[in-house]
Parts: C-alpha cells; sequence; structure tokens
C-alpha cells in the first residue's frame, strides 16, 4: 500500500506539473497573441502613415511639374518682352532717323 501511495503522489505531481505547464503554454500564447495584434495594430498606423506620405509626395511632384511649366512659359514670355523692346527700339531708331532728315531738309 506504501508503493501505491507513491505511485498515486507521482500521478499526482505529474497532473499538476501538466496543468501549471499548460498554464504557463496558455499565458505564452496569449502574450505571443498580444503581442502580434499590438505588432499588427503598429503596421496599420505605419502604413496609414505611409500612405499619407506618398500622397503628399505625388502632390509634391505634381506642383514641382507645375512649376516647372510655369517657369518654361515665364521664360517664354520674357523672350517675347525682349523681342518687343527690340521692336521698339528699331522703331525709335528710325524715327530718330526720319526726324533727323526732316530736320536736315528744313534747313
Amino acid at each position: 500500500m506504501n508503493q501505491s501511495f507513491k505511485s498515486e503522489k507521482v500521478v499526482a505531481k505529474a497532473n499538476e506539473n501538466e496543468a501549471s505547464t499548460s498554464h504557463v503554454v496558455k499565458d505564452k500564447l496569449r502574450d505571443v497573441c498580444r503581442t502580434l495584434q499590438e505588432t499588427q495594430e503598429i503596421v496599420a498606423l505605419q502604413r496609414k502613415k505611409l500612405d499619407v506620405l506618398l500622397a503628399s509626395e505625388e502632390e509634391y511632384r505634381e506642383l514641382a511639374e507645375r512649376v516647372q511649366c510655369e517657369q518654361v512659359e515665364l521664360q517664354a514670355l520674357r523672350d517675347y518682352v525682349e523681342r518687343q523692346k527690340c521692336r521698339i527700339m528699331t522703331c525709335r531708331m528710325k524715327l530718330i532717323h526720319f526726324n533727323d532728315e526732316k530736320f536736315q531738309k528744313g534747313i
């Protein structure tokens, strides 16, 4: 009977260890699941931030392209103004020359 009592103690002890081990495994699994969920939430937030940054970058590129087009147009207008200045100067020179000839004929 002493032998059977020891055997029952060993079985009871083993059952206690299994329950304890099972509890530890459940706790670890719960921690892993919680960590996974937190990681998924962090990834979702980072994804949103990345999407915002990508949208901002796309908007920046569009604005930069528009600025470049405006600069080309501005340069074309400057060139046009320069040509018009040259035309005005040419007309002025012709007018001065014409007035000089008229004045010379009058003398």
